[in-house]
């Protein structure tokens, strides 16, 4: 009998890692100063990728959603 993954989520493109694409983000990384662990990844989009956090200073798990670089720069005009 064939196994199946019941919780399957597609991959980013990896040519997607690029200048101006999605920031490359590892289990296990802190980001801002510190402050979040990120834990698990949840999902992305084409805009976006979206992880699991531990929020160090309340001590809670949070959602973070990181866009990509062009996106990022689009939301700062």
């Amino acid at each position: 009998m064939k196994e199946e993954c019941i919780l399957c989520f597609p991959a980013e493109k990896f040519d997607e890692y690029r200048t101006g694409g999605y920031h490359p983000i590892h289990l296990g990384d802190y980001m801002h100063d510190g402050r979040y662990e990120i834990l698990h990844r949840l999902g992305a989009g084409a805009s976006s990728t979206v992880w699991l956090a531990k929020d160090n200073s309340l001590q809670i798990n949070v959602c973070m959603k990181v866009l990509t670089a062009d996106r990022s720069q689009e939301q700062n005009k």
